[in-house]
């Protein structure tokens, strides 16, 4: 478990009914942000075609993500709404958010060690997704 996390907001209907196109596009362009190697990016996203949507009831990871989740909306709030948010600036700092649930403390390196460990592809296969109105905040 990383916590590696990206806001996309604004998604409609057509979108979530190509949510994995839509999922990797914005892992891709969040990873090449975050200076990884392309080449790195498209074996994990070659690797994991399929995403399984589902709940989740691992406390520790409803507690990091109502905790990015308060994160984000604070931080929407205090610039003054989605139409004023940097996208890439707001996602690099979601993940150098302090987590406790993970070895790293940041999620970023908790990301970038596993994807550089022999085993990386053994633990990709676990995404979780939070989808939270930011908008009327």
């Amino acid at each position: 478990m990383t916590l590696y996390s990206f806001l996309v907001p604004g998604l409609k209907k057509p979108q979530f009914e190509n949510f994995r196109e839509v999922f990797g596009q914005n892992l891709f362009k969040n990873l090449r942000l975050e200076n990884f190697p392309q080449d790195q990016i498209e074996l994990v996203l070659n690797e994991h075609r399929e995403i399984i949507i589902s709940k989740t009831n691992n406390r520790s990871v409803m507690g990091s993500m109502n905790d990015l989740a308060y994160q984000l909306k604070y931080r929407i709030s205090a610039i003054g709404g989605l139409a004023n948010v940097d996208l890439a600036d707001l996602n690099h700092e979601l993940n150098r958010i302090p987590m406790s649930a993970i070895k790293e403390i940041y999620s970023i390196d908790e990301y970038r060690k596993l994807l550089i460990s022999r085993d990386a592809f053994r633990f990709f296969g676990n995404y979780h997704f939070v989808f939270s109105n930011t908008e009327n905040s």
